[in-house]
């Protein structure tokens, strides 16, 4: 007698199917250097005045560009291979360079500052850490990447879907994320 071979169809109909997790680990080391608090930036008024030789000059450019709403010197804080999609979102829904630095606008009052925390080598990339303030209140606490290039310090997109930029500071020092392969290839 010959027996049938069952398809993956068929096999998971049966009562015996089990679910199973695998956890694969990526150790990644980091080294964390705090700033000696409270490490201000103080903001230009003219991008020339801009030193782009460090990461915290590239932060000052950065922000600067944003206080004085040049959404051009905005965007040449970025590596090139950023800078094209950091414009399609900024100007995202028909927005043009005023709406943008309309916006900006808002988060620069007289009692705003922004005080670097902590760097954080990871491979070629340097994390900064920063808060924007108002007054003694933290309004925001973010992280961003950057990365030298042959024109200085830049920021950079290219670690946004990597968990280490959102979670380096994890108290546990674990992140569990699903395989992003096994998440575009599962079967339907």
């Amino acid at each position: 007698a010959q027996t049938q071979t069952q398809t993956y169809a068929q096999a998971l109909r049966k009562e015996n199917v089990q679910m199973r997790q695998l956890i694969v680990e990526t150790v990644h080391t980091l080294k964390v250097t705090p700033y000696v608090a409270p490490n201000r930036i103080s903001l230009v008024a003219k991008e020339a005045d801009a030193k782009v030789d460090s990461a915290e000059g590239a932060l000052t450019a950065h922000f600067s560009a944003m206080k004085v709403g040049s959404t051009d010197w905005f965007l040449r804080t970025w590596v090139s291979s950023s800078s094209e999609s950091t414009k399609l979102r900024m100007f995202k829904g028909g927005k043009n360079s005023q709406a943008v630095a309309a916006q900006w606008a808002k988060n620069f009052t007289p009692n705003t500052s922004i005080e670097l925390v902590n760097q954080v080598e990871v491979g070629s990339f340097l994390l900064i850490e920063y808060r924007f303030m108002r007054g003694k209140a933290v309004e925001l606490q973010d992280t961003v990447a950057l990365k030298k290039t042959a024109q200085g310090w830049r920021l950079t997109q290219e670690l946004a879907s990597d968990p280490i930029l959102s979670h380096w500071n994890e108290p546990t020092g674990r992140v569990m994320v699903p395989s992003e392969l096994l998440q575009r290839t599962m079967i339907k």
